[in-house]
């Protein structure tokens, strides 16, 4: 039931046989960034490769600077292809919980998904700065 979930919910044919559970290479992503030239905001994902079609990112709403545990996340979309070392995900964020506010705290949570399996996610969290 999971497997077909994942693969219907991601816009895949639902599978009669579970497929084998695959090995999963590793996550291309190694943290978060957020920045805010002039009181634009920037929020990316460091990519030093490019994490493939089968990468994805849920995030949380917006929380207190002080909250340190990864509150619950929605899924916001396929990781974007990196320019220059960076997964710009400004607008997938920005379109499930309206644009970054300075000192809020983002969770952001990237796995992979193959065949409907689900990697283990790695939990990436990062404060909106001042302007500078």
């Amino acid at each position: 039931m999971k497997i077909n979930a994942n693969l219907v919910g991601h816009g895949a044919e639902a599978v009669t046989t579970c497929p084998p559970r695959p090995s999963f290479p590793t996550l291309a992503t190694t943290g978060l960034v957020i920045t805010n030239l002039g009181g634009v905001v920037a929020v990316k994902l460091t990519a030093p490769n490019d994490p493939g079609e089968t990468t994805f990112v849920r995030a949380a709403a917006p929380q207190r600077s002080g909250v340190r545990a990864t509150p619950q996340v929605k899924e916001i979309g396929p990781c974007p292809a990196p320019q220059t070392g960076s997964a710009n995900i400004t607008a997938l964020y920005t379109a499930a919980y309206g644009a970054p506010v300075v000192g809020k705290r983002l969770f952001v949570q990237v796995y992979q998904m193959v065949d409907g399996w689900e990697s283990m996610p790695i939990n990436y969290s990062a404060l909106v700065p001042a302007s500078g």
